[in-house]
C-alpha cells in the first residue's frame, strides 16, 4: 500500500500545471506493462531522461504504467502531452522516501519489473535493454482512493520470499501501525496482488 498516488489524466498531481485532483474518475488498464522509477527528485525532474525511456519503449506498445517515487511537474506535463503517442499513464507515490521505495519493491515483486534508479538498475542500462526492466500485470484498476494490480508476471518464489520478509519485519516492529502495515502488505503479496492506496 502507498499513501497517496496521482495518475496523470485521472489523479493529477495537485501542484502540476493543468492537472486537477480526481473526483470519482477511474480507469482499467488490461494486459499492462509496468515501469518503476525510483531515482530521486533530481533525475525525475529531467524531462529528457524520462522521455528517452518512453521513446525507447516505443509508440506501438502498451498500455504502459510508469510509477515514480518522486517526479517533477515538467515530467508529468511531458507525459500528459504525449499520452496518446506513447499510450502511457503515470503514477506518483507519496510518503517518506524509504517507505515508497520499499512498497515499490512489493510492486516489482508482483509484476516482475526491475526498478530503475536509486542503486537499482541504472538509467543507461534500462535504455540499452528496455524490455529487461518492464514488468507486466493482467489488469491495473486505478480509482480515486486505491490502485489494484492483479495477475502480475512476478514468480511465485519471489512473491513468497518477499511476503516472508514483510512478516518477519512485522514481528520485529514495536509500533502497532507499522506492524499492521507490514502484515497487510504481506497478505496482499500472498494473494498475488499489490495495492496502492491514494
Amino acid at each position: 500500500e502507498v499513501k497517496r498516488g496521482y495518475v496523470v489524466g485521472y489523479l493529477g498531481w495537485r501542484d502540476a500545471p493543468g492537472f486537477q485532483p480526481a473526483s470519482g474518475n477511474m480507469t482499467l488498464l488490461g494486459d499492462c506493462d509496468i515501469m518503476l522509477i525510483d531515482s530521486g527528485m533530481d533525475v525525475c525532474r529531467d524531462t529528457q531522461t524520462v522521455k528517452a525511456l518512453c521513446e525507447k519503449y516505443g509508440t506501438k506498445r502498451g498500455p504502459l504504467l510508469i510509477i515514480f517515487t518522486s517526479v517533477g511537474n515538467e515530467v508529468l506535463a511531458m507525459i500528459a502531452s504525449n499520452k496518446d503517442k506513447y499510450n502511457i499513464t503515470a503514477l506518483r507515490m507519496h510518503g517518506t522516501s524509504e517507505y515508497v521505495s520499499e512498497v515499490m519493491r512489493d510492486i516489482a515483486t508482483v509484476t516482475g519489473a526491475s526498478i530503475i534508479g536509486n542503486g537499482n538498475t541504472p538509467f543507461k542500462t534500462a535504455l540499452a535493454n528496455i524490455n529487461s526492466v518492464i514488468g507486466k500485470s493482467e489488469s491495473v484498476f486505478i480509482q480515486e482512493q486505491v490502485t489494484n494490480f492483479t495477475g502480475g508476471a512476478g514468480t511465485t518464489e519471489a512473491t513468497v520470499a518477499r511476503a516472508e520478509v514483510l512478516y518477519e519485519r512485522a514481528e520485529k516492529a514495536d509500533d502497532e501501525q507499522v506492524k499492521e502495515d507490514y502484515k497487510a502488505r504481506a497478505s496482499m503479496l500472498g494473494r498475488g496482488a499489490a495495492v496502492i492506496k491514494v
